[in-house]
């Protein structure tokens, strides 16, 4: 017999709440970020800080990269073999309408709580093999990884040249064109009626819009969708393009 899977379902504003509260107290424990924390790649490939003679660290006495993201969004396909994850809701509707799945985090601490282990000693994820392509992306030795591990204290702060250094690249580099915010909103109210003027469902439509990382102000429709016929989670889009987004919908709706 399968196990029963334990989905705690929040509204989009409490999970927001949660999510607040949880940073505000993670962040009382750790140092800030010498960098910017959104130009730091995961990818060892993409390192603009750290040089390639690094040592890559030893994941197992870590843990960090599944302690400080408070919000991993798991898509329908990765979430099937998970034992329990949350799910983000619309708010202003009736119906619970599924807008962002995302891994579960002890509200203690923050941490995933498929980790198990203690952090920065000896750690493991129970999920491991099941686990999503968020997590698979985020490379151990990457700028990221190892400004995580200087704000918890394992490894030294960068001196302020080093800063300087980073810094000074960073600006050079062309402005991001990609996905910061994505917003899934109603878009309106729809009846259905038979040729006699019967009604035979209600229902709502949803509008995914997303803003550019080098703009913030310009509202991009994507598209328009019933959610009964469709699921779209809002951090799927993050990170994308525009053309990569709307070549992601065309794909899911047969769209090509």
């Amino acid at each position: 017999m399968p196990e029963p899977v334990q989905i705690t379902r929040l509204k989009k504003s409490e999970f927001y709440r949660t999510i607040g509260e949880l940073e505000e107290r993670k962040n009382k424990g750790i140092l800030p970020s010498q960098l910017p924390l959104h130009e730091l790649s995961s990818r060892i490939e993409h390192s603009v800080v750290t040089d390639s003679s690094t040592a890559i660290p030893e994941c197992l006495t870590c843990g960090l990269c599944c302690a400080f993201p408070l919000m991993v969004t798991v898509t329908p396909e990765e979430s099937a073999p998970l034992s329990s994850y949350w799910d983000v809701t619309l708010d202003g509707v009736d119906e619970d309408v599924t807008i962002n799945r995302t891994l579960p985090r002890s509200l203690e601490t923050g941490q995933c709580t498929f980790l198990r282990g203690t952090l920065k000693e000896s750690i493991f994820c129970d999920i491991y093999e099941n686990r999503p392509q968020t997590c698979r992306a985020f490379e151990a030795g990457s700028d990221k990884c190892h400004a995580y591990r200087r704000m918890y204290g394992i490894e030294p702060p960068l001196t302020e040249a080093e800063v300087a250094a980073a810094l000074a690249k960073f600006e050079v580099k062309p402005p991001p064109q990609k996905i910061s915010f994505v917003g899934i909103v109603k878009d309106a109210d729809y009846t259905l009626q038979n040729l006699e003027g019967e009604v035979i469902s209600t229902g709502i439509k949803l509008r995914i819009v997303a803003f550019l990382d080098e703009d913030g102000e310009t509202e991009h429709d994507l598209h328009i969708f019933d959610p009964r016929e469709e699921t779209w989670f809002e951090n799927e889009f993050l990170t994308l393009g525009l053309d990569e987004a709307r070549e992601l919908i065309a794909s899911r709706t047969n769209k090509l």
